[in-house]
């Protein structure tokens, strides 16, 4: 155990980071194209099914990709605890070569891979933030001696970022083994997603944004409205907010910042997606406008995935997964039908994945369909 252990458990207050990036009974289902009239091009019932977990606890909130391998948790009910495997497949055969690779009593927040290595952060009894080798999540380095708190995380080749809701900070520490010690990054932020492109953090905390371009003497606090612009840090007293501008989700891709925001939502909550430029300042370019709740999206290399569900829309569990390129989405949507709850959107290069539960059922499944540039 590394020798910072019990001061890390002495003056921070930590476990399971917030998001991130990603065995089966059953052959894949085809995914089905119909032409609706004046309507995106539905992709089927509910996808390929690539996995099947029919005893799971909890549904996963986090999916992994890594080269030719998914990794996934699967929760179970343990005496009066719970514990997780973190589970391993191919993608192209995953029911059958679905393994556990990592075990822990924890529930795992955070899958994240980089730099060859997969980054895992889990909460529950014994907190902790760990690294482990791939393919085979072999383990490098954990950080013990947490306590519940964490709201996000992120991992870089040379060093690990977190941040404590209970002391609104933000800390980094130095990889492979966290030798020196926790170093405090922020203080006075309370951060539950982090997110970073080569010298550009984003840091969310609740519904704002804040944007960190090279070290830390940079950050600022930004207004996502018709033309992002920033607030300072800290914002000037006379400062008028635009709380349109206020953020649901939010993702980075290329160069841009993307978020969810009301849009046009009559049923409440956050049904519009748009973007800046990641870099400067621009006008809001809005991709997506719906009038469903979306609870979260993921965009990777031009394309937008984003779950939306029917809350106040009848039927009220008609989930969906609706799919665009971010420079035309209007015209190449497609939406996917998948009644119950969805989760953890990804991609590589070929495919989306996500988790789908049935309201009625412990059945958790991980189910796929092509990107648009892959048809």
């Amino acid at each position: 155990m590394n020798r910072w252990t019990f001061l890390i458990a002495s003056t921070l207050a930590a476990a399971g980071c917030g998001q991130a990036d990603l065995g089966g009974d059953a052959a894949p289902e085809p995914s089905g194209s119909e032409e609706k009239d004046g309507a995106p091009t539905s992709m089927g019932a509910s996808g390929d099914l690539v996995y099947r977990e029919g005893d799971a606890a909890n549904h996963t909130e986090v999916l992994a990709i890594a080269g030719d391998y998914l990794y996934f948790p699967v929760e179970h009910s343990a005496g009066h605890g719970r514990s997780a495997d973190l589970m391993r497949c191919e993608k192209t055969d995953c029911a059958k070569t679905a393994k556990v690779v990592y075990e822990t009593q924890n529930t795992i927040d955070t899958l994240q891979v980089f730099d060859g290595r997969l980054g895992i952060a889990e909460r529950g009894e014994r907190p902790a933030i760990i690294t482990c080798a791939l393919p085979d999540c072999r383990v490098q380095f954990r950080l013990d001696g947490l306590r519940d708190g964490i709201g996000g995380c992120h991992f870089e080749a040379d060093s690990i970022e977190w941040s404590h809701g209970n002391d609104n900070a933000v800390y980094r520490c130095a990889l492979p083994d966290c030798e020196s010690g926790p170093a405090l990054l922020l203080a006075g932020i309370r951060v539950h997603k982090i997110l970073r492109s080569k010298e550009v953090t984003i840091l969310q905390e609740g519904d704002n944004v804040r944007r960190i371009s090279g070290d830390v003497s940079t950050l600022e606090l930004l207004e996502l409205g018709e033309e992002s612009r920033t607030l300072g840090n800290p914002p000037a007293a006379e400062t008028s907010v635009d709380f349109e501008a206020s953020v649901g989700d939010v993702a980075i891709d290329g160069d841009w910042i993307y978020a969810s925001q009301k849009g046009r939502c009559e049923t409440g909550g956050f049904c519009a997606i748009a973007r800046w430029p990641l870099r400067g300042y621009g006008p809001r370019q809005v991709i997506f406008d719906g009038n469903r709740p979306i609870p979260g999206f993921s965009v990777y290399r031009g394309e937008l995935a984003a779950r939306t569900y029917g809350f106040g829309v009848e039927p009220w569990n008609a989930t969906e997964i609706s799919v665009c390129r971010t420079d035309a989405c209007s015209e190449t949507r497609r939406d996917l039908l998948a009644p119950g709850w969805t989760s953890a959107l990804v991609s590589d290069d070929e495919r989306w994945y996500w988790v789908w539960n049935a309201d009625t059922s412990r059945d958790m499944e991980i189910r796929s369909t092509p990107r648009l540039d892959a048809t």
